[in-house]
């Protein structure tokens, strides 16, 4: 089952870890957010996590008036990566993602099957 772990010392475990049928999941100051971050930086809904129809998790932006940062780069959607930095208000997060292996095979070169032009029409 794919995870999304989000690290950071504002959490009260220090980690939130969600799957994807978790999503969507929001977060931001007010008591309606998934994620309640008591930071007066935040937005009362600010970003919002997803799972893509690709099978990848997601931040969003959700207009939020602070933005959404991640590795030092406003953003309006992005997929998230293990070791991204995400910076919402004055909240600081770390990313770690896993993804069965066998959801996601990437296909090399040596896997494609080689087509060879007929013999019996070379000339």
């Amino acid at each position: 089952m794919a995870t999304l772990t989000l690290r950071s010392s504002t959490f009260p475990d220090g980690h939130i870890r969600l799957t994807h049928a978790d999503m969507p999941m929001s977060i931001g100051r007010s008591q309606r957010s998934g994620i309640v971050v008591n930071d007066q930086q935040l937005s009362r809904i600010h970003a919002e996590f997803r799972f893509s129809v690709n099978g990848r998790f997601e931040v969003a932006d959700l207009d939020s008036t602070n933005l959404t940062i991640v590795n030092e780069r406003d953003v309006d959607l992005v997929e998230l990566k293990t070791g991204d930095h995400i910076l919402v208000g004055d909240t600081e997060i770390t990313v770690e993602v896993e993804y069965p292996e066998e959801d996601f095979h990437e296909v090399t070169t040596r896997e494609i099957p080689m087509i060879r032009p007929d013999e019996s029409t070379s000339t």
